[in-house]
């Protein structure tokens, strides 16, 4: 009798939804309670701040041809928000500010969910600590209300999904290559400051050729064309940095404040801690805070892995390239916003504190389990004390949105009245200003008689 001896089994194969779904979904609703606790009100009672009212919702009431996706704004055109605004202006008007919504909602809570998906293994290998990362990311008040629930400013969000796009691993196959198509194309077609990735993306495409990968090259050659095409046949110029103030040395000289100020030390304090500790004339210590990454990033570096370190260093020149173009292209808006504009400098911030998050982790490597629940439980600390600190930056008034949501109701109920002599209604509330007009085919001639919103006695704020 011979007795049978089992050998090591070998571990199971998991399909791509059983390494996929649990670690996404996890993100996903961990992001999405993140976003959604930081202003509850302003989910269920929207301001439409900005271009949100006055671009999206009050220009795609009235302007319904297809070729309005093409108007242009702020001196470029944003193919993504104005596609959605358009396909929301066909929606009933008191609809559209809450879908408008949530719309920026869902764009920013896939951005941010993006790096737990399995394309990002080779940077961090374990699924649960991606999702952390997006987490703490989502947590980090770096920005605003407004990028967060404002479609028309989800296009920061959609250039932070891109920025990732560039140090993932390629898609496979055809079907994976067409895919991120559909996403990211119209997202390249949408920010000017998408150009700074042109470099990486002709890497991504010398790289695929190479490897022989073909879907690959041929997505990554069509985010280069659209990537280059698009300043060229989207953009108008700008009066810039060196139009306006002092040429090269003040572009320089701003660009490194700017990293060294709105990006380093804001990653570090917030925003409000930067400006108490430079009202109270402790500048030394924001430049100190301005150091604190830049010594984390040096400690942990030689730790890094090849491919954590070609990604680290993407992410570190897309934060510059991104800062000195923002600085061409708006140095008279940042020089005179400093306490504000949090959008110039939100995706710089964000990325710098995962890249230093991710060399911790890896200096931390082999490090007893205490230390790294340590590192873990400060870093937590940190990001739930700055986003107490820097709440206020996301609160809106529930009042203005009741107005608001009255106001499209208002506008709903005239746009499906023919007999309605008025040819426009305006929502006018401090310096806000919201004009619906009748879209030409409902123009019947009648002398416009504009119908100011009668609650304007609630303040002005954000």
């Amino acid at each position: 009798m011979v007795a049978a001896t089992a050998g090591p089994r070998a571990a199971p194969t998991l399909s791509w939804r059983q390494r996929t779904l649990p670690i996404g979904g996890l993100a996903l609703l961990g992001v999405a309670t993140v976003l959604l606790l930081r202003n509850w009100d302003g989910v269920w009672s929207p301001v439409m701040f900005g271009e949100d009212g006055t671009h999206l919702f009050a220009h795609y009431l009235e302007h319904r041809a297809p070729s309005s996706i093409l108007r242009e704004y702020a001196g470029y055109i944003s193919i993504a928000p104005n596609a959605l605004g358009y396909a929301i202006g066909a929606l009933p008007a008191s609809w559209q500010p809450r879908v408008l919504t949530w719309t920026a909602l869902l764009i920013a809570t896939l951005a941010l969910a993006m790096f737990a998906g399995p394309r990002f293994a080779d940077l961090i290998a374990d699924g649960r600590r991606r999702a952390a990362l997006c987490v703490l990311a989502a947590t980090l008040p770096y920005g605003n209300f407004a990028l967060d629930q404002c479609t028309m400013f989800s296009l920061w969000h959609l250039l932070f999904a891109l920025v990732l796009h560039s140090v993932a691993a390629p898609p496979r196959g055809w079907r994976a290559s067409l895919l991120h198509c559909a996403w990211a194309l119209p997202g390249a077609a949408s920010h000017p400051l998408s150009l700074v990735l042109a470099p990486a993306w002709a890497a991504r495409c010398w790289s695929a050729r190479r490897r022989g990968d073909a879907p690959a090259q041929m997505h990554f050659a069509l985010l280069l064309g659209v990537t280059l095409a698009y300043p060229l046949l989207c953009v108008t110029p700008q009066p810039g940095a060196a139009a306006s103030n002092g040429g090269v040395l003040a572009v320089l000289w701003t660009t490194f404040e700017q990293l060294a100020v709105r990006v380093g030390a804001e990653s570090m304090l917030g925003l409000r801690g930067r400006t108490w500790l430079a009202a109270e004339g402790l500048q030394a210590l924001v430049w100190i805070a301005a150091v604190a990454p830049i010594a984390a990033l040096a400690a942990g570096w030689p730790k890094l892995r090849p491919p954590e370190r070609r990604a680290a260093a993407v992410l570190l020149g897309t934060v510059v390239l991104l800062t000195l173009a923002t600085v061409i292209g708006r140095y008279d808006e940042l020089r005179a916003v400093r306490d504000w504009g949090h959008r110039y400098t939100y995706l710089q911030r964000l990325l710098l504190y995962g890249v230093v998050v991710a060399v911790l982790g890896a200096a931390l490597r082999g490090a007893p389990r205490r230390a790294r629940v340590a590192c873990a439980a400060l870093l937590v600390l940190h990001a739930g004390h700055l986003a107490r600190r820097n709440a206020t930056y996301y609160r809106t008034q529930p009042a203005r949105g009741a107005q608001l949501q009255r106001f499209a109701g208002d506008v709903e109920r005239w746009l499906a009245d023919p007999a309605d002599p008025r040819q426009e209604m305006l929502y006018s509330v401090g310096r806000r200003r919201i004009r619906v007009r009748r879209p030409p085919h409902q123009t019947t001639g009648a002398t416009v008689r504009p119908q100011r919103s009668p609650a304007h006695a609630v303040p002005e704020g954000r």
